[in-house]
């Protein structure tokens, strides 16, 4: 079935600082690859066993680094790892991470093998890679010096999702008010977002809530949410490490949440959905699907005031109409098959 060797490599991290949006959108490309009876070795540093351990139910080999790039020594197990797997060269390695610079690139390109870099950049900085894939809105927007061999995957086109969120995608009932709210803000929340948000909601007292609180495994604030929790009118769950986000994304009315790659999950399911910037890479997507009437951006969290966004939770809450518009136009978005284009490019490089 593989023009190209079946052994496909993925190289990304996750900790504390980092996250775990890297790693989870590999596994999506992944996923995808799998369909087609390829063999996939994962090289992280993740200091997430539990995602260790999802990767690896997949079916996925999982090779556990102690250091990582500008130590030489991951390149170096890197290349080793890759050299024991496919002796043969030719195969492709995924890339993904704001760390693993052009000279990360160049040493597996100068090992034989095909090289995808993942990038959010609204620039492009990376001479070396065959395929650069950046899947966020308005990257085919971008400017770009012509490489006779580099190919770009730009744009909502190319977005991957994981195999949970793409059997999700139904025909959303848009109640006539909102009251199943899903909070997520990735795996880390380093500056606790979630207390922010459950904090405007327990302001909102005229309406009771359904609120599904997602903390991943990095998050540290457990015990502050859960106080927070004990103090509202609402009905709280709050859920550790899930594996069933699209199941989730289909129960709720509406979301608030971080403006990364959950941000791609929730526009193919349309559901409708609040955006706070927690993180510097993600203030252009924030911007770019409030340009494109998908979804509503508060900006930075530091920024915003519990009042205001109690506000802004409340009006979206009961308005119908304007839920009904976030929904379409983010299904038109994301339309699921992102990961088959990456794969189809990949395969006819």
């Amino acid at each position: 079935m593989f023009e190209i060797s079946p052994k496909i490599f993925f190289r990304a991290d996750a900790d504390i600082s980092i996250g775990s949006g890297h790693l989870m959108r590999c596994m999506a490309l992944a996923q995808a690859f799998q369909q087609y009876g390829a063999i996939i070795v994962f090289i992280s540093k993740c200091q997430n066993g539990g995602l260790r351990d999802r990767i690896e139910q997949e079916g996925f080999q999982m090779i556990q680094l102690k250091h990582q790039h500008p130590s030489p020594v991951d390149i170096q197990r890197t290349i080793t790892e890759i050299n024991i797997y496919a002796p043969d060269k030719g195969c492709w390695v995924i890339v993904d991470g704001y760390h693993f610079d052009d000279e990360y690139h160049q040493a597996i390109l100068a090992n034989g093998n095909h090289l995808l870099v993942i990038d959010d950049s609204q620039q492009d900085r990376y001479p070396s890679p065959n395929i650069l894939l950046n899947q966020n809105i308005g990257s085919e927007k971008m400017i770009i010096e012509a490489h006779a061999k580099k190919k770009y995957l730009l744009g909502t086109e190319y977005t991957l999702l994981r195999n949970e969120i793409k059997v999700n995608r139904v025909n959303k009932a848009i109640p006539v008010q909102a009251r199943n709210i899903l909070v997520t803000f990735g795996g880390s929340d380093q500056h606790n977002v979630t207390g922010l948000v459950l904090r405007s909601l327990n302001n909102i007292t005229d309406i009771r809530m359904n609120v599904r609180i997602i903390l991943g495994a990095d998050n540290v604030h457990g015990e502050e949410i859960s106080e927070i929790t004990k103090k509202s009118s609402h009905f709280c769950t709050i859920l550790e490490s899930v594996e069933n986000m699209g199941e989730l994304m289909s129960w709720s009315d509406m979301a608030i949440s971080a403006s990364g790659s959950t941000s791609w999950e929730m526009a193919h399911i349309g559901l409708p959905f609040i955006l706070i910037v927690t993180a510097s890479n993600q203030i252009d997507i924030a911007k770019g699907l409030e340009e494109d009437g998908c979804a509503i951006n508060m900006g930075w969290f530091h920024n915003i005031l519990i009042d205001e966004l109690s506000n802004v939770i409340e009006e979206l809450i009961e308005d119908e109409k304007k839920r009904r518009m976030l929904s379409e136009k983010c299904k038109k978005l994301v339309d699921g098959f992102g990961r088959d284009r990456v794969v189809k490019a990949m395969l006819s490089y």
